[in-house]
């Protein structure tokens, strides 16, 4: 149970309904009597009679007992699904419209992450992936699916969360890694490292040797948000400039 709401009255409501109340229990007395002396006289009165005037006074009291109700009804608000309370902006004695959300509850025994797929490559439904928060907690992760909507050049995703971290907040941004079409060998580095050459092509600076650097065309894949792969003119183990790259660029 998360609270009560309760219909708001005006004055002139109240007193109506309490008029109308009135009314009703005149009209239940007086039905009251009716009935209690047809029944003293039953046998002499038909019983149709007798009938008749239970039933007009059990209907005045069923009429009595909702407009009581009505006066002060109280709706009780019961969370749909067992979870934790993640916000609440309700005060008491606040007026609040039809679609205006009070609560909000988490399961969060079944959070997911929605995520923007840029990449054209599909996963398939339950392939595995990693989240990682700024603070750099790590979580494991499983495509359920994507639309089919484009949103901005991107297909709409969502991830299920596989063991949810103890600090791991509603609407808090998160990078996910997951593998996207074959395996590819290359170097990794920076999306600071590339910068563009004379000729147009992207380019990387290496440092062959001291106080010498070489720029190189290279090919390159992404590997995430902030990262490439280089797959072609830099070997495994060379020094590749990472930072100042497009200022070092500029020198000829």
């Amino acid at each position: 149970m998360l609270g009560f709401i309760e219909p708001p009255l005006q004055a002139i409501d109240r007193a109506d309904i309490a008029r109308e109340l009135s009314d009703l229990d005149q009209q239940i007395a007086l039905a009251a009597n009716s009935a209690a002396r047809l029944r003293r006289l039953e046998g002499v009165v038909p019983r149709r009679q007798i009938e008749e005037a239970v039933i007009t006074l059990q209907g005045l009291q069923r009429r009595r007992a909702a407009l009581g109700r009505a006066r002060a009804a109280r709706e009780v608000l019961v969370s749909p699904i067992d979870g934790v309370v993640a916000s609440s902006s309700v005060r008491v004695g606040q007026v609040v419209a039809a679609e205006t959300t009070l609560f909000e509850i988490a399961d969060r025994s079944r959070l997911f992450v929605e995520a923007n797929l840029f990449d054209r490559r599909t996963l398939a439904p339950g392939a595995k992936a990693v989240g990682r928060t700024a603070d750099g907690t790590t979580f494991d992760l499983v495509f359920e699916g994507a639309g089919l909507v484009d949103r901005g050049r991107a297909a709409p995703a969502l991830f299920r969360v596989a063991g949810v971290p103890a600090n791991l907040r509603i609407g808090e941004p998160i990078t996910i890694d997951a593998p996207l079409g074959a395996p590819v060998a290359g170097v990794i580095v920076p999306r600071t490292a590339l910068i563009t050459g004379a000729n147009g092509l992207p380019a990387v600076l290496v440092k062959p040797h001291a106080e010498s650097l070489e720029q190189r065309n290279v090919t390159s894949a992404p590997v995430d948000a902030g990262r490439v792969a280089l797959l072609s003119n830099v070997k495994p183990g060379e020094r590749v400039v990472t930072a100042g790259a497009a200022l070092l660029g500029q020198v000829r």
